[in-house]
């Protein structure tokens, strides 16, 4: 959905909104946002275009009372008045959230590689069974143990990731940060499940260390 009503301008309570989800889904509510995460919080692309457009209406909003300004370690940062916070649209007025669309495509790309990641754990498994049923006199050299290891841990990683995008990490709300412990950071990481599949599949995952 776009929330552009004309070319060049943005309803003020949408802008309003989108500084307050902002500031919601920020660590450390209370200090203000970047004009780039309002932009995203906006549903639009953040470059030259939607700079020349957005500030000055950031710009309009704290001569009416509405926003704050401050400066963060030589960064500019944008706050809701109280009076701001009351004028702004329900959130049901901007697109998805960031964290949201993370969330989303997180959990679509799980299902798609579901089953690709129980087939390579399993294939990394029966590789590491076959060294393991091969007579004491014919087993291989250390660098073929270590590189089997690294190939089940990480197809363990990769089926360890899907699961939990799957099934165990919680649909976020709009109203609070989707704050991510420690512990699950890795595991919310699908970044690299393209080039660690094959990886695994293939037994050339820490191949360089074998």
């Amino acid at each position: 959905m776009s929330v552009r009503q004309e070319p060049d301008r943005i309803a003020e309570g949408v802008l309003l909104s989108a500084v307050k989800r902002a500031e919601h889904h920020k660590r450390g509510e209370g200090e203000g946002v970047l004009l780039a995460t309002i932009v995203e919080h906006l549903g639009l692309r953040h470059y030259s275009w939607t700079t020349r457009r957005v500030r000055p209406q950031l710009e309009a909003l704290i001569d009416a009372g509405l926003l704050e300004r401050s400066r963060r370690h030589g960064l500019v940062l944008w706050k809701l008045t109280p009076a701001g916070r009351r004028r702004a649209s329900p959130y049901s007025a901007l697109p998805e959230s960031p964290q949201h669309r993370r969330w989303r495509e997180a959990r679509t790309l799980a299902e798609q590689e579901n089953e690709r990641a129980w087939t390579v754990l399993l294939d990394a498994v029966e590789a590491a069974e076959d060294l393991l049923n091969r007579p004491l006199s014919a087993s291989p050299p250390s660098a073929a143990w270590l590189s089997i290891g690294e190939r089940v841990r990480g197809a363990s990683r990769l089926l360890a990731s899907v699961t939990y995008c799957l099934r165990e990490w919680q649909e976020p709300h709009d109203a609070r940060a989707d704050v991510v412990p420690v512990s699950e950071a890795e595991l919310r990481s699908t970044g690299g499940w393209d080039r660690l599949a094959p990886a695994v599949r293939h037994g050339t995952l820490g191949a360089e260390n074998g």
